[in-house]
């Protein structure tokens, strides 16, 4: 299914008034930002393309907001990101005499789309084994782990408060996914954080095949990144490190990160550890995203089938998406994903098509 809590997309369009701004991302962007910020930490990047989101959509307010952060935590930034702030705050003084001040938004987000494998699930009907006395063990497997496609829609709302001239920001969002297959259950996400400077603490709560309440601590020092978090069944660690890169009127991003996964109740495997690579491409209306992933358990995943047996998995991800439609105040979107996940344990396996369109609208 699809787990926000467990896994955890750019365009360019002038305000109205004539002020033609950096590229970067608008309204959809604003809510996959925003969830950038809760999985990966603050960072300036994320807070310079959150600034420009916000004023592209016309919200001038929260831009400045943002760039005030950015001067507030880092003062020595790199020249390039330097200068892409100076930009943004010159266009947006030019206008700050005639706007309204608002420091709170609200945010409506609607997807729809298709999943080949909606539930992470195995394309293996069952497991054989070969027994120590030369006979052969067969295992049927229950149907809930077997793949299922279905159709999906998603519906979330975020409400954003930024007080005037303050470096800290409170941002609450509600996200519900249905499934249209009968045998994949509904999933609900309520989460609150408070952000301040470059840190910021989440509390969750996610329901699906069972409930989770969370924690989550992240922060950032350039070019360094961690993240904290802890829920019933685990608790996550992960630190990395980041880079920027603008060319032309495009912007790459690198990233590499190490993670710690302990469970907290009985688990096959035990420890995880994982290393991951992300790299971004944003130009114009498109957002491409490559991500690959390797981990390894730290004990054996079955005593009695797979015994010394360490699981060990290659996880890659491409993602695309492309504004077909965009105004100041709302946006249509087309994405497309595909997930190759490669365990030598045969049963956790798995591969997934997504593609989605997505719709948002500021007010």
């Amino acid at each position: 299914m699809r787990q926000f809590i467990y896994v955890g997309f750019l365009s360019s369009v002038c305000l109205g008034w004539g002020l033609s701004l950096p590229a970067a991302a608008s309204l959809q962007q604003i809510n996959q930002l925003e969830q950038r910020l809760f999985t990966e930490g603050e960072s300036a990047e994320l807070y310079l393309a959150l600034a420009q989101a916000y004023a592209q959509s016309g919200d001038l307010a929260s831009a400045q907001a943002y760039l005030q952060l950015i001067e507030q935590t880092w003062p020595n930034l790199p020249e390039p990101l330097q200068k892409e702030v100076q930009s943004l705050v010159q266009q947006l003084t030019a206008f700050a005499q005639a706007q309204t001040a608002d420091t709170q938004k609200w945010m409506w987000v609607l997807e729809g789309g298709y999943e080949t494998n909606a539930n992470r699930g195995t394309e293996l009907d069952f497991l054989s084994f070969s027994l120590d006395n030369g006979e052969a063990f067969f295992l049927n497997l229950d149907s809930q782990t077997q793949q299922r496609e279905s159709a999906f829609g998603t519906a979330t709302l975020l409400h954003h408060y930024l007080p005037e001239n303050q470096n800290w920001m409170l941002s609450t969002a509600l996200e519900t996914t249905q499934y249209q297959a009968p045998d994949l259950k509904s999933s609900l996400l309520l989460r609150t954080s408070l952000r301040w400077q470059t840190q910021s603490l989440t509390l969750y709560r996610y329901e699906n095949s069972r409930n989770l309440n969370g924690v989550l601590y992240s922060g950032q020092y350039q070019p360094f990144d961690w993240a904290l978090r802890r829920q019933n069944d685990r608790q996550v660690a992960n630190f990395g490190v980041s880079s920027l890169l603008p060319i032309g009127n495009s912007m790459q991003q690198f990233s590499v990160s190490l993670g710690w996964d302990q469970p907290l109740e009985t688990r096959a495997g035990g420890i995880n550890d994982s290393l991951r690579f992300r790299y971004q491409l944003l130009q114009n209306a498109l957002r491409l995203t490559y991500q690959f992933e390797y981990g390894r358990d730290r004990e054996a995943y079955n005593p009695f089938f797979y015994q010394q047996k360490h699981d060990t998995y290659h996880w890659h991800s491409l993602s695309l998406e492309y504004a077909l439609y965009q105004t100041s105040e709302q946006r249509l979107s087309l994405k497309l994903q595909y997930d190759d996940k490669d365990h030598k344990i045969d049963l956790n396996s798995w591969q997934n098509h997504t593609v989605a369109l997505s719709w948002a609208r500021l007010f």
